[in-house]
């Protein structure tokens, strides 16, 4: 069964921003084999009935103004090193993209999803805890993200990443 998520994509110079500080850190610029990026929708696979198709077709109809937000803090979630975003504009566009996907999807740990919603940018996995990353690292203090990307994931590791399709947002 495949495994899907969607991804928001920041403007190349936030991006780049980000690869320096990982080539910093980890001598690279991809955690989890994927450039930067906001997990916009968690991993989740299609319900019976459903095909890819569709979720192209989801896509293409979210609607959606470019998203922007605030560099809040730095945070370690679990083993990761992350970047929290500020926006209700964000928050709000990812209900949206939940309403859209509610009736043909199964979100593998929903807990994150809705309400628990926590937008950020993963800086680097460090399952060792020797990594400090603090907000003065951070070259930037705001995010504009302009593109939504639609990905396969691989359903037990998570090391590989396929890109089906993006979208530029603020266009029809």
């Amino acid at each position: 069964m495949k495994h899907y998520t969607f991804f928001l994509m920041p403007e190349k110079a936030v991006a780049r921003r980000v690869e320096i500080l990982r080539s910093r850190l980890i001598n690279t610029t991809l955690v989890d084999g994927l450039p930067a990026h906001l997990s916009f929708k968690r991993r989740f696979f299609l319900k019976k009935g459903f095909r890819e198709d569709y979720l192209k077709k989801v896509l293409r109809s979210f609607r959606s103004t470019i998203l922007t937000g605030s560099v809040r803090r730095v945070r370690r979630l679990g083993e990761a090193m992350t970047i929290l975003i500020q926006s209700n504009m964000i928050v709000k566009a990812h209900r949206q993209l939940l309403t859209l996907l509610s009736e043909s999807t199964v979100t593998l740990i929903p807990k994150h999803e809705g309400n628990n919603f926590l937008p950020h940018i993963t800086i680097v996995r460090d399952r060792e805890r020797t990594l400090k990353v603090k907000l003065a690292d951070i070259a930037f203090r705001r995010v504009t993200f302009d593109t939504l990307c639609l990905y396969e994931i691989d359903p037990k590791t998570r090391k590989w990443a396929r890109k089906i399709v993006c979208k530029k947002l603020g266009k029809p």
